[in-house]
């Protein structure tokens, strides 16, 4: 009988300040603090779910290729670009990412912003499990370290993470 392959998941984030040139940045390949699901939604579309859980907060992103984009080997680039905006393509996938800081408490979520690219490498049909990565970035017109809708500030968001024999649970 075959050893199921041990799941392994890397994050990293960056916020880039332009008014001000500062980046704050958190990297993280520790089992402890990450956790990763994937999963076939309701609509038969194909979830990634990874949460990088610190001391200092939470980030969150879902990565979810839509039904009809999704490759019959599963394996392949999937392009992630704004939804429901006029003049951008629309593309195979949907990225939401969200950040909440402690203390004090406050959550941040972009929908739908993101531009960028998943790329599955593999897929185990034994196990029903895939590697791949993404990276995507955000330009946002607030600091996500801010709960106050008040506060204005440019910042690009650059997230990026890689999975390995991540498991694809079923609906």
């Amino acid at each position: 009988m075959e050893t199921v392959p041990e799941t392994k998941v890397n994050f990293s984030r960056s916020f880039f300040f332009p008014r001000t040139s500062t980046t704050e940045s958190v990297v993280s390949n520790q089992a402890s603090s990450i956790v990763a699901t994937s999963y076939y939604t309701s609509s038969q579309s194909l979830a990634i779910s990874i949460n990088l859980n610190l001391p200092s907060g939470q980030d969150q992103v879902n990565v979810t290729i839509r039904k009809e984009k999704i490759r019959p080997e599963i394996i392949g680039n999937y392009v992630i670009s704004p939804f429901l905006t006029p003049g951008k393509p629309q593309g195979d996938v949907d990225a939401n990412y969200g950040y909440s800081r402690t203390p004090p408490a406050t959550l941040f979520i972009l929908p739908g912003a993101a531009e960028g690219l998943l790329h599955i490498t593999s897929y185990n049909q034994t196990f029903k499990m895939i590697t791949g990565n993404f990276t995507f970035r955000i330009n946002s017109d607030k600091d996500p370290q801010v709960a106050t809708s008040t506060v204005w500030e440019n910042t690009q968001i650059d997230v990026t993470g890689s999975f390995e024999n991540l498991v694809v649970k079923p609906e």
